[in-house]
């Protein structure tokens, strides 16, 4: 991958490759202890959900460019910057709007 791909972080630069936590797939009941927290929800706000496969490919200033746009060009915007820069793991982005 070139270094000139814009918003690309290296392979050094992952923020996590591992599964900490996951519902179903054993055998046995599997005690979760999910990170939870409590915000004000202000109107108009916009939240995006994404995976590893979002966030190890691009890096956070070209996350928050993208989210200047509207929401499914947001959505494409970041999907096409982690094309770009290999695709290398699974890839879900959700951004959630509240007007």
């Amino acid at each position: 991958m070139p270094d000139s791909v814009k918003g690309h972080i290296s392979g050094q630069g992952r923020q996590s490759h591992a599964i900490t936590q996951a519902l179903g797939g054993t055998k046995t009941i599997q005690p979760l202890a999910p990170h939870m927290g409590v915000n004000d929800l202000v109107a108009p706000s916009r939240w995006l959900l994404c995976s590893d496969g979002l966030t190890d490919m691009v890096d956070n200033d070209a996350i928050e460019k993208c989210m200047e746009a509207a929401d499914l060009d947001a959505v494409l915007q970041l999907f096409n910057l982690a094309m770009v820069a290999g695709g290398e793991d699974n890839l879900s982005i959700i951004i959630a709007s509240i007007n």
